[in-house]
């Protein structure tokens, strides 16, 4: 979905996988579709709940959660 541009479908998706699994690349992937919606808020709490995440037990992925954050600022 997030491929084709379904921004609403990818974001349903991606939450229900953060929410599920906890994971870092979920909620990496679900704070850039959130703000390619518009929701940046929804976007900055997505990126912080993956880098805490991260921080405990997926550090591969700090680095993409940090570059999403900074882009979010």
């Amino acid at each position: 979905r997030f491929a084709m541009g379904d921004w609403k479908g990818a974001a349903a998706a991606f939450a229900q996988a953060a929410q599920r699994h906890d994971s870092a690349a979920a909620w990496n992937n679900l704070a850039q579709t959130l703000d390619n919606l518009g929701d940046r808020d929804g976007a900055r709490a997505a990126v912080e709940r993956g880098i805490e995440r991260a921080r405990k037990s997926e550090p591969q992925w700090l680095d993409a959660l940090q570059e999403t954050a900074q882009a979010l600022r």
